[in-house]
């Protein structure tokens, strides 16, 4: 299937340099690019396909670091107590108080890479 794909000419869409690309017609150079690209025309087609494998490939790439960024995010992560928010929380509704401080623990490690 691979080997197919590569047999389709792909003018600016392969590795070749713009100098082996093929020419266009005194006409086609006429048309809007946007009007060579009409749906359902081998253009059209040529380039969604390119773009589809590209995003494919890009997404195998990157999925491969969504574990490690979730758990760099997590060691990062702020938070607030729950147990002490919540106190607050009810506080405030009781007694109707306004703005007060709230502790946010900082990990460690985020705090050495704010100062580096």
């Amino acid at each position: 299937m691979a080997e197919d794909k590569k047999e389709i000419p792909r003018p600016g869409l392969g590795t070749d340099p713009k100098s082996k690309w093929p020419k266009l017609s005194p006409a086609a150079l006429r048309e809007l690019p946007i009007a060579r690209m009409k749906h359902n025309t081998a253009a059209h087609s040529l380039v969604l396909d390119y773009l589809r494998e590209r995003i494919k490939l890009s997404d195998d790439k990157m999925r491969q670091f969504h574990s490690r960024w979730r758990v760099n995010e997590l060691k990062y992560q702020a938070y607030v107590d729950l147990d002490k928010f919540e106190d607050m929380l009810k506080d405030l509704n009781e007694n109707g108080r306004g703005d007060f401080a709230v502790n946010i623990t900082v990990p460690y490690s985020f705090a050495q890479s704010i100062l580096l």
